[in-house]
């Protein structure tokens, strides 16, 4: 293995320029709208990649876990953007001239993502074991 990746256009690796990717996490609280005003501002700020994340509540653990807001699943229903969504999300950041980034957390939300053209995904730290 080399070392080196792209993300979108941004080569990584050990000759490549420094990459930085600002985290949007679910912190858009499921809105498309404060997702695209993220997106704005990490490109004003000179961010080269945005990371969001594709949840699937029926793939994930049962809403038994208690989170921040909630059961799991609840708060992951109400805080996420679905795949079309996400596509929006992709289109918006060609658009702004950031590299868009996902992470599927489940072999499902992988695929859907591929199937729109997403075509690198980071693994969630807890998703590692």
């Amino acid at each position: 293995m080399s070392g080196k990746f792209s993300v979108g256009k941004c080569k990584v690796g050990s000759d490549a320029p420094v990459v930085i990717i600002a985290e949007a996490a679910c912190e858009h609280l499921g809105s498309v709208e404060t997702a695209f005003r993220m997106i704005d501002a990490a490109k004003d700020a000179g961010v080269d990649v945005i990371k969001f994340q594709l949840h699937l509540p029926e793939e994930m653990v049962p809403g038994s876990i208690r989170f921040w807001g909630g059961d799991m699943d609840e708060v992951i229903s109400r805080f996420n953007i679905d795949i079309d969504g996400q596509e929006k999300l992709m289109r918006h950041c060609e658009s702004a001239g950031i590299e868009y980034l996902c992470t599927p957390f489940s072999a499902a939300a992988a695929t859907q993502l591929a199937s729109i053209g997403v075509t690198a995904f980071k693994t969630g730290s807890g998703e590692m074991t």
